[in-house]
């Protein structure tokens, strides 16, 4: 069973939390500028865009980047009701409906709670963005 949850993590929780935020943070060539240049036009003592990556890299890095970040087709467990199983459809169904009634709201809260303290929020494990697994 362990090996079981520690897959199930992997393929779709772990895969939100890691690529997600690359979305918001990472895309943006400033935040992740792969690697800075030694560019003749800039004295040593001073920094420059020309000490950035040129438009290819920064596109490619970027392409990279929302591949991994983008793509949610679905939520973890939206699928019970199209099982054709009976017990199965019902023990999935009870999960997805607890991620959404229960621990969604939850989530919800004390990320509004963070914010008003002037905290940054974390929406990465909400239920809705988790899908059921890599979908890039």
């Amino acid at each position: 069973m362990e090996v079981l949850e520690m897959f199930l993590w992997q393929i779709s929780p772990q895969h939100a939390v890691i690529n997600f935020p690359l979305a918001d943070y990472d895309s943006f060539t400033l935040n992740t500028p792969t690697k800075l240049y030694r560019d003749s036009r800039v004295p040593d003592d001073e920094f420059s865009v020309f000490n950035l990556p040129n438009a290819n890299i920064s596109a490619t890095l970027s392409n990279a980047l929302l591949s991994l970040s983008n793509y949610r087709y679905d939520s973890l467990f939206d699928y019970g009701s199209q099982l054709p199983d009976k017990p199965g459809r019902e023990v999935i169904s009870k999960w997805y409906n607890y991620l959404q009634r229960r621990v969604q709201p939850y989530i919800e809260k004390r990320n509004k709670d963070r914010l008003e303290k002037g905290h940054l929020t974390y929406p990465y494990l909400l239920p809705r963005w988790v899908p059921n697994g890599i979908q890039t």
